[in-house]
């Protein structure tokens, strides 16, 4: 669990659900986490060239998100994130089951990078 300040995980592999707090903030970089990826009022989330075994929900963030070229087995779900002037990026993802974006300012992009996604597609992500 991520209550405050700021996490990185390089190279590791956690098992378990990864729920990130409000005001903290999680960065992977080549990382599996063998369970559901969660978090409510972070401050920040990149998670890149990462496997996640499990569903990813990020709602009610602060500040950046970014899923690049991360690999999930299950759902990815953004709500109610409020980024300011960050856009949430997903890109090169592969999301085998649905991607969805409902209320979030900015509305996500992926830069023109295709995701390969094993589900619907929907709302504020059904051109993603």
């Amino acid at each position: 669990m991520v209550v405050t300040g700021f996490t990185c995980a390089t190279d590791a592999t956690i098992n378990g659900p990864v729920t990130v707090r409000a005001g903290a903030a999680l960065v992977t970089t080549r990382t599996t986490i063998n369970g559901p990826v969660t978090t409510t009022g972070a401050a920040g989330i990149l998670l890149a060239d990462s496997t996640i075994n499990g569903p990813v929900r990020i709602a009610n963030t602060t500040d950046a998100i970014s899923l690049i070229d991360v690999t999930t087995a299950g759902p990815v779900h953004l709500s109610a994130n409020t980024t300011g002037t960050d856009t949430p990026l997903l890109a090169d993802n592969t999301i085998r089951g649905p991607l969805s974006c409902t209320g979030n300012n900015p509305t996500p992009s992926n830069l023109g990078i295709a995701n390969t996604v094993h589900g619907p597609r929907t709302a504020q992500c059904a051109a993603l």
